[in-house]
């Protein structure tokens, strides 16, 4: 009767062994999934961290276009109104010498009527 109780002791121990493996196992699955799941979102935290930098690069860029292209309107938009005041003065030139031109072909006619008598 003895030996049949250790070999019940042995059943029961090895038992035990393998219950406790599988639990063993079964936190290192565990274990084994949420370093897994760990590392999916550091992952995750690092291409999110990359996109805002690359919209955030994308943006200044966009920034600079938009100031580069304002700069050159303005210059644009200064070369036009210089042009537009040269031309104004060439006018008024125009109709100063078109004015003194006139006098002039006044005073011949006057000159000529006056030789004429």
């Amino acid at each position: 009767v003895a030996s049949g109780g250790s070999s019940g002791n042995a059943r029961s121990v090895s038992k035990l062994e393998v219950t406790l493996a599988e639990k063993l196992q079964g936190l290192s699955g565990d274990t084994s999934d949420r370093e897994y799941q760990i590392a999916l979102l550091k992952n995750e935290h690092h291409i999110a961290k990359y996109n805002m930098h690359m919209h955030m690069k994308e943006i200044e860029h966009d920034e600079r276009e938009r100031q580069c292209e304002r700069s050159e309107a303005d210059k644009i938009h200064h070369r036009i109104l210089e042009m537009r005041n040269h031309d104004i003065q060439l006018r008024k030139l125009d109709a100063e010498a078109f004015s003194r031109e006139s006098e002039v072909l006044k005073l011949k006619l006057k000159l000529a009527e006056i030789e004429a008598q």
